[in-house]
């Protein structure tokens, strides 16, 4: 799903439709649920807000997922949908609602945009977490390629050690990023 695209739409209430994906800017972070009519949605929050000590997928009214927040709905891509399944917006409702009381939140293999786009897709993935890890990846790569450089200017042993490191750190993001993204079967 594309969060910047230009088919994403700042809506009105009228405009809403279920199964639709619904996303809120919350400055540092992006927060996701599933609209399921009636204005309410679906998503993974914690009674106090979208952080704290008890976040479950839970029900909640369109006016307190959004607190204020402008939402936006989320369009998938064309590519997208002629390449991969996109449930039905009754399904993807049908989908929120068999994982209501689920306490399996994980910042990065399981949050409120993995659950979204699961729901619509039977892909579990967020932008925000592959973002993140190519951003460490890069950095990860480039600390590696530079102590290796060192190595061989100095012919010191520890810039071999840390240039090994740095590219096995890049190398393991990578893997396990790509490998965390789940699909139905």
């Amino acid at each position: 799903m594309e969060e910047n695209s230009k088919d994403n739409k700042k809506i009105e209430i009228e405009k809403l439709e279920k199964g639709d994906i619904l996303m809120l800017n919350r400055g540092l972070y992006k927060h996701f649920g599933i609209y399921i009519g009636e204005n309410s949605v679906i998503h993974y929050t914690d009674k106090s807000g979208d952080w704290g000590k008890d976040i479950c997928v839970q029900k909640t009214s369109l006016k307190e997922f959004a607190k204020d927040s402008e939402i936006v709905i989320c369009k998938l891509p064309e590519s997208f949908i002629r390449n991969n399944k996109v449930y039905s917006p009754d399904e993807t409702v049908e989908r929120a609602f068999s994982r209501l009381g689920e306490r399996e939140y994980n910042l990065v293999t399981n949050n409120c945009e993995h659950f979204a786009i699961w729901c619509k897709t039977g892909i579990s993935e967020s932008k925000q977490v592959d973002n993140v890890l190519k951003t460490l990846s890069f950095f990860s790569l480039s600390f590696g390629v530079k102590k290796m450089i060192d190595a061989i200017n100095t012919k010191k042993i520890s810039d071999i050690g840390s240039g090994v490191i740095g590219i096995a750190g890049a190398t393991a993001i990578n893997y396990f990023g790509n490998k965390n993204k789940k699909r139905d079967k």
